[in-house]
């Protein structure tokens, strides 16, 4: 059986979410899940991007404010599969702050990995930084593609082909 070939111009799709830190009310949540976007959902990652406030200070999605640097500082990234496997484990949140250079570095990391988002999750190490004042969040940029039969279908529309 001849192995199936990737389409040779893949179609990278963007999607910013946002990670919730909730503020500190005298316990704080240290281990923060990623929230579970559908349109993520059974994609291919191709690349991540993350964000804190000297970026912009107010997120475009909820408009609540964006993280403070030294909170970002203290961010970790865990990213696990649909067979529980984590890929990416503990990660420095810096190392994917997109600033032209340093996120392309990982990108092979993710050369269309499946990531099971409710499963992945941030850890921050100083609970101390954590905003007492109001909610904050962390943005991601999510760069990735459709699998094939998807993505074949999304090549095939048109504004000709519309009933």
């Amino acid at each position: 059986m001849a192995r199936k070939q990737f389409s040779p111009s893949i179609i990278v799709r963007e999607e910013l979410i946002e990670v919730k830190i909730p503020k500190n009310t005298g316990t704080p949540k240290t281990k923060i899940q990623l929230p579970d976007n559908q349109n993520l959902r059974n994609t291919h990652i191709m690349r991540i991007e993350l964000f804190h406030f000297a970026d912009f200070p107010k997120s475009i999605v909820t408009k609540s404010t964006v993280i403070p640097f030294t909170l970002f500082q203290s961010i970790f990234l865990t990213l696990q599969n649909y067979d529980g496997f984590n890929f990416i484990s503990q990660d420095p949140a810096i190392v994917y702050h997109t600033n032209g250079t340093v996120s392309e570095r990982h990108q092979e990391n993710f050369d269309g990995q499946k990531v099971s988002y409710p499963k992945s999750y941030i850890e921050i190490a100083d609970a101390a930084l954590i905003s007492d004042a109001e909610d904050q969040v962390l943005p991601m940029r999510i760069l990735y593609r459709l699998f094939d039969k998807a993505e074949k279908k999304t090549d095939e529309a048109s504004f000709k082909n519309q009933s």
